[in-house]
């Protein structure tokens, strides 16, 4: 991945629209403040009590508005209007993919094709560390074959930290999104006969979408992989990802090995370097023509139909 130097090459700024009223796209307006490769244009939706916001105008007029590159959508906004943007030939973002139909993400994906737009989501949990270290270690060749991941959390969350579409959706898609990168990009390839078997345990009932969820999926080459979130437990845990391959594995930053005589070695690893604003960074970077690692809504469709089991596992 190529990025580009932020302090030593000047950068015309590219405008940036933001369609709907989120704590996202708030956030969003907020950084865009503080960088000179991407400047804020137009919004829509949004309340215009700080002095940095541009005038509120109309969902229409923000994708119509001629200094406009891409558009971020909050959440609830209406596929029908993010491909009324890319038909004007903005790229744009998706804040909360997991909110739409897997149809209307697979007409957005074309759509972004047939206009030679981008169609990213937000998703910046894509530069986490522990992600970060977990896919370093596998990249290195060091942990050989890849054999296992697993993830788990136990918490103990109040009624005002729960997520209205229920855990699975909104949190662990998330997870779901990392487990995918980790696995490679084959890993819901039918053609390459790898589409995973998925086996759900919601807890302690399914009609409690916030108790928590077990999944354990099966992915060709003999590569399995297990998540699970609890956020009614009395325990405070969090795994991060534990990854085992043929020669090694990974676990909380460090790599293990063994010698030839079996002793465990282990090695800490680098702490990856990120920026304050790396999605940012690669939407910069990607609207300029180079290579970046952007979320894109064709990593969210496999997601969604790793969630379209989990709602089949359900109904049976």
């Amino acid at each position: 991945m190529t990025t580009l130097d932020r302090e030593h090459l000047p950068m015309t700024p590219i405008g940036l629209g933001v369609v709907g009223a989120s704590s996202t796209s708030r956030f969003l307006c907020e950084r865009l403040s503080l960088r000179s490769d991407l400047c804020l244009v137009a919004v829509s939706g949004l309340e215009n009590s700080r002095s940095q916001l541009p005038p509120s105008s109309t969902a229409l007029d923000v994708i119509e508005a001629p200094d406009v590159r891409v558009i971020h959508f909050a959440a609830g906004s209406s596929s029908h209007t993010m491909l009324a943007a890319l038909a004007q030939l903005k790229s744009i973002i998706v804040e909360s993919p997991h909110m739409l139909a897997s149809d209307e993400l697979e007409e957005l994906a074309g759509a972004a094709d047939r206009y030679g737009q981008f169609a990213a989501i937000y998703e910046p949990r894509r530069w986490n560390h522990d992600f970060l270290q977990a896919r370093s270690a596998l990249e290195s060749g060091r942990l050989g074959k890849l054999l296992r991941l697993r993830y788990s959390v136990h918490d103990s969350c109040l009624p005002g930290e729960l997520f209205p579409l229920g855990i699975a959706q909104e949190l662990g898609s998330h997870v779901l999104d990392q487990m995918l990168q980790l696995v490679g990009p084959n890993a819901m390839n039918v053609q390459h006969g790898s589409e995973p078997s998925v086996v759900w345990r919601d807890f302690p009932s399914a009609r409690d979408r916030n108790a928590g969820f077990t999944a354990n999926f099966e992915f060709a080459e003999a590569v399995s992989a297990v998540i699970e979130i609890q956020t009614q437990s009395l325990l405070s845990y969090r795994s991060g990802w534990m990854v085992e391959g043929t020669e090694g594995a990974y676990r909380n930053g460090s790599l293990f090995t063994q010698t030839p005589d079996g002793e465990i070695v282990d090695e800490p690893l680098s702490a990856p370097t990120v920026s304050s604003d790396p999605f940012l960074d690669a939407v910069s970077d990607t609207l300029r023509g180079h290579c970046a690692d952007l979320p894109t809504v064709r990593d969210a469709i496999r997601v969604a139909a790793l969630l379209f089991n989990r709602t089949d596992s359900i109904k049976a």
